[in-house]
Parts: structure tokens; sequence; C-alpha cells
């Protein structure tokens, strides 16, 4: 089972699934954080682009 899992681990497609179900479970677990940051972001953003450089 160790071999299995270790075999897994070298190949690209198994990281590759590993880091979709990292970030898909964090979007399910902390969406309403992601999407307030979101809008903290959006809100950022517009305030840098209106505001005059000194």
């Amino acid at each position: 089972m160790l071999d299995w899992i270790k075999g897994r681990l070298a190949e690209r497609t198994s990281l590759d699934g590993v880091s979709l179900i990292v970030v898909c479970g964090s979007v399910i677990l902390f969406g309403g954080i992601a999407k307030l940051l979101a809008w903290a972001g959006l809100a950022w953003g517009i305030y840098t682009l209106v505001k005059k450089e000194d």
C-alpha cells in the first residue's frame, strides 16, 4: 500500500489532483470569507485606481 502511494505521488497528475482538491475544498469551506475578501480586493482596486499619486 505504501509503495502504491509513493508511486502515485511521483506522478504529475496526482499532484494536479491534490492541488485541485485543496483549492476546491477551500472554496467550499471558506466560500463566505473568500467572497468577503474579493469584495475588499475590488474596493481596494477601485480606490487605487481613482486615488491621485503623490
